[in-house]
């Protein structure tokens, strides 16, 4: 499993499933980020280490077109999120 799991970082956690839960709200990916935000009152640089650490780990999968563009205040909203097989066996 993840490490994720392996440390029980809730907060991790529940901000993976709400990334989720947004996910399978949103017809777009690149509208689960503002729904995330709003919902735990996330600030732009907390989206921001939350969507790198997920990186990380394997857990969502980067945007095909210039990753970096969306890894700085004012463009996190606009990431794109998808989920991978290893993200969706952790939230499920």
């Amino acid at each position: 499993m993840s490490a994720i799991l392996d440390t029980g970082n809730e907060k991790c956690l529940n901000v993976l499933r709400e990334m989720y839960n947004a996910q399978i709200a949103s017809f777009y990916p690149d509208y689960a980020m503002p729904k995330v935000m709003d919902k735990l009152g996330l600030a732009e640089e907390e989206a921001i280490q939350y969507v790198e650490f997920f990186l990380d780990q394997g857990l969502i999968k980067k945007p095909a077109h210039k990753a970096s563009f969306f890894y700085r205040p004012g463009y996190i909203q606009s990431f794109p999120v998808t989920f991978t097989a290893r993200g969706l066996s952790v939230v499920k």
